[in-house]
């Protein structure tokens, strides 16, 4: 049997990531990893985990693709990108991997889990060597930590500095950078001037320059800016290198998820649903769309000119910067799968979840999902085909029986003959 096509995504933040090749995205569905093609929607799959994927990370300048999965086998896969082999699986931590960052030249490789004690632990590998005839990973150093982190990312480098790659980290109360200094990693606190009880939820920095060309053409390109959501709407801007504070902005009613950051522009996608693009000062928002339910994660392509945006209902879609059209490109149920029904007429099936929703896909076309029945207050249990007829009945958890039919997507008939 081969796979060939994976319907869906784990709509978890982190598990959506636009890849250096500007065709390419990624993103986790349980424990397989889908490498998929933005214009046909052809897929790739990596498999070898044993859990569910909870981190995802990528190098920008090497075909490196590195994922983590949840649970007590805390184990991480390091991939090759083009030809989809796993270079090397380290252990580390026991238990709680969330978050996982590859430097920009895909030379070092960081994670944060727990270790048998349960307590939280940074663990940073050299992997210059992952690729080689002989491949070699060696663990630089592993360092028990007391203050919260929740995302992680490499500072991108300056000038073409030669220097070992900075760390950046970001957790409750918390904005951290970490360097290794004499074999061991140390870290700094950055003071955020009474902003003290906020959850910082994501970073980003600006994208190093996409080719030599590109960099000769900026000379006084400006410093490398780094941006820090937070649980209270509020945006905050740092100098990575001085390690300063900058500016705050307070930019949404509720948290900021999810947080991207282009040339000359920045995204932020709250829990309210909202998806807004800002020019840097962050005077005014150049553009907004309403999502589906809240986004949770947020990658541009590689040019800056297109954004993944995928929400926690399950919903991916691809923002286009020059129309300013939003195109669905991905769609999947966010709770259990309970029952499939394959249409015996159509290449067709059709989807029971205990979200509360009924899906129907199609087997061949770029955009699966047809058609979806919602009904927020049950769980659906069963559904079946009309021999005849193109309509669906289903079998809901309170013992009610809807028959819809997809054409017009209408509610036919409901029965509740079961208590």
């Amino acid at each position: 049997l081969h796979l060939r096509r994976a319907v869906g995504w784990t709509a978890e933040p982190g598990l959506l990531l636009w890849l250096p090749e500007p065709e390419l995205i990624a993103y986790a569905v349980g424990a397989a990893l889908v490498v998929q093609r933005v214009d046909t929607s052809e897929q790739r799959h990596l498999f070898g985990h044993t859990a569910p994927i909870c981190a995802l990370a990528t190098a920008a300048a090497a075909p490196l693709l590195a994922t983590a999965q949840e649970g007590p086998l805390a184990i991480v896969r390091l991939w090759e990108r083009r030809s989809g082999a796993c270079l090397a699986l380290l252990q580390q931590h026991a238990c709680d991997m969330h978050a996982l960052a590859l430097s920009h030249d895909g030379t070092r490789l960081a994670a944060v889990g727990k270790d048998h004690r349960a307590r939280q632990m940074l663990a940073l590998w050299d992997i210059s060597a992952a690729d080689a005839p002989v491949p070699a990973v060696e663990l630089v150093d592993a360092k028990v930590t007391l203050h919260h982190v929740r995302r992680l990312a490499f500072v991108p480098p300056a000038g073409g500095s030669a220097e070992e790659p900075q760390l950046a980290s970001c957790g409750f109360e918390s904005v951290r950078f970490w360097r290794v200094k004499r074999g061991k990693l140390h870290c700094c606190g950055l003071p955020l001037q009474h902003h003290e009880g906020e959850m910082l939820l994501d970073l980003a920095f600006d994208p190093p320059p996409a080719s030599p060309d590109e960099e000769a053409a900026a000379p006084d390109r400006p410093p490398v800016r780094m941006l820090v959501s937070s649980s209270g709407g509020k945006l905050f801007q740092v100098d990575p290198l001085a390690r300063r504070l900058e500016y705050v902005f307070a930019l949404h009613d509720g948290p900021i998820d999810a947080l991207a950051l282009g040339r000359g522009f920045a995204v932020t996608g709250g829990a309210d649903g909202k998806l807004c693009a800002w020019r840097l000062d962050f005077g005014a928002c150049w553009l907004e769309r309403e999502m589906e339910g809240p986004v949770v994660a947020l990658s541009p392509s590689p040019d800056g000119l297109k954004l993944l945006a995928g929400t926690r209902r399950g919903a991916v879609g691809l923002l286009d910067f020059a129309s300013g059209q939003l195109a669905p490109l991905l769609r999947a149920h966010t709770d259990f799968i309970c029952a499939v029904a394959s249409d015996p007429h159509n290449r067709e099936l059709a989807t029971a979840s205990c979200d509360g929703t009924v899906r129907v896909w199609e087997l061949d076309g770029a955009a699966p999902q047809l058609v979806e029945f919602e009904v927020p207050a049950g769980c659906a249990r069963s559904v079946a085909y009309h021999p005849a007829d193109y309509s669906l009945a289903c079998g809901f958890d309170d013992g009610t029986v809807r028959v819809f039919d997809i054409g017009s997507t209408s509610l036919l008939a409901e029965h509740r003959q079961h208590l």
